[in-house]
């Protein structure tokens, strides 16, 4: 996945392990079917104790994006690139190239 074209959320409520969250464009599966990929980590997902996981929605991205934001105010608060600390970018950017 390219992390350009991705939205990031960073969720400080420490309530959660995976406190990042990256939201991908979606993908066109048939002319009626998008799959939407997201990934979810922690702040060192490649970490034996770290947490980084993918998974794929139809129909909306997890975060809907535009529109019934209040639904979504669980993926925290976006936030750009460059602020995620560097084992998350560094673990994207790798991930973006394999």
């Amino acid at each position: 996945m390219r992390h350009e074209k991705a939205r990031y959320y960073f969720n400080k409520s420490g309530k959660w392990v995976d406190c990042y969250t990256v939201v991908y464009k979606g993908i066109k599966l048939t002319p009626f079917i998008t799959t939407y990929p997201y990934a979810t980590m922690s702040e060192h997902p490649t970490d034996p104790q770290g947490v980084w996981q993918h998974g794929t929605q139809q129909t909306l991205p997890i975060d809907n994006f535009g529109k019934h934001y209040a639904d979504y105010k669980h993926l925290g608060h976006r936030t750009a690139f460059a602020n995620l600390p560097q084992d998350v970018r560094t673990a994207l950017e790798q991930e973006a190239t394999a």
